[in-house]
C-alpha cells in the first residue's frame, strides 16, 4: 500500500473534518490539532514501502496501540493527580483472571485506592492463585493451558462527577434538575429538556451512589 492510503484509512476513522489528512498533506502548517499531527508522524516514521500490505497495516496498528497505551498511562497519572488536588474519594475496581490447566477459570473484582501500582496488583493476583479454592473455578472455553494470573482495571469509583455532562447524583441534585426539567417542558425549551434529561441519566457515571 502507499503511505497515503494508510493515512486515508486513519483519517477517515479520526474524523474531525479531515485534519489528520491535512497534516499529511501539509505537515509544517499548524492545523490546530496536535494529536492528529502526532499520529501522522507515528504512522509516517514507521512506514516501510517494501513491506506487504498486511505488514504495513499491522505496523501502523502496532504503533497506534502503543500510542494508546501511553495516552492511557498519562490519563491515569493525571486522574491520580486530580484526585489529590480535589481531595476526592477515588478508587478503581480491578478484575482478576485465574486459569487452570483443566480448561477452568476464576474471576473476581476487588476495589483498590486509585494510586495502587501494577506491581501491587501482580502480587494480589499471585496471592489469589495460591488461595482460591478449586471448586470456585468455572468451565472455560478459551484457555487450553494454564495461564499466568492477569488483572484488568474495569472502572473508577469516585464521589464527584467529572463527566462531560455533570450528572445529578444526590437526592438534592436530582430534585433540582427534575424541577428544571418540568420548567423547561412548560416553556417548550427543547435544549433545556435535553440537558436536564442528560443530567438525570447517570447510569454510567462513576460517581453514581451505590445501592
Amino acid at each position: 500500500m502507499k503511505l497515503k492510503e494508510i493515512i486515508k484509512i486513519a483519517s477517515d476513522a479520526y474524523g474531525c473534518d479531515g485534519v489528520l489528512q491535512r497534516y499529511y498533506d501539509d505537515y509544517s502548517t499548524d492545523h490546530g490539532d496536535g494529536l492528529a499531527k502526532f499520529l501522522v508522524a507515528e504512522i509516517t516514521d514507521t512506514y516501510d514501502e517494501t513491506a506487504t500490505d498486511k505488514e504495513q497495516l499491522k505496523e501502523a496498528y502496532r504503533v497506534m496501540e502503543t500510542a494508546k497505551t501511553e495516552v492511557i498511562r498519562v490519563c491515569e497519572g493525571l486522574f491520580r493527580g486530580m484526585a489529590k488536588v480535589l481531595d476526592e474519594v477515588v478508587q478503581i475496581v480491578v478484575g482478576f483472571h485465574l486459569t487452570a490447566s483443566t480448561r477452568q477459570e476464576y474471576y473476581e473484582e476487588r476495589t483498590f485506592p486509585v494510586g495502587v501500582t501494577d506491581g501491587e496488583l501482580d502480587a494480589v493476583a499471585q496471592q489469589l492463585k495460591g488461595s482460591v479454592d478449586g471448586e470456585k473455578y468455572t468451565d472455560d472455553n478459551e484457555y487450553w493451558e494454564e495461564q499466568v494470573p492477569r488483572w484488568e482495571k474495569t472502572k473508577v469509583i469516585t464521589d464527584k462527577c467529572h463527566c462531560l455532562v455533570k450528572h445529578a447524583n444526590t437526592p438534592e441534585e436530582r430534585e433540582v434538575v427534575r424541577n428544571r426539567l418540568d420548567y423547561c417542558v412548560s416553556i417548550d425549551d427543547a435544549d433545556g429538556v435535553r440537558m436536564s434529561q442528560q443530567q438525570l441519566d447517570n447510569e454510567n457515571c462513576p460517581a453514581k451512589p451505590k445501592g
